[in-house]
């Protein structure tokens, strides 16, 4: 039975943006890839969190910096 495709083995999108030889070293000096993915799910985790919980909560959040 074959194993269910997990999202880093399914269809691979890529991301082009045009930028400066100097935006491009600090790119590569932040980990380059690997550093972009950690961030997107860095990101995407902290919205699924603010979608769990309930409004009341997410607005004391903001007003107390967490």
């Amino acid at each position: 039975m074959p194993r269910p495709k997990s999202e880093i083995t399914g269809k691979q999108i890529s991301i082009a943006v045009r930028v400066t030889a100097s935006q491009k070293d600090a790119f590569k000096q932040l980990g380059g890839a690997a550093w972009l993915r950690k961030q997107l799910a860095d990101e995407m985790q902290k919205n699924w969190q603010e979608k769990q919980t309930g409004f009341g909560a997410r607005i004391i959040n903001r007003v107390f910096g967490r």
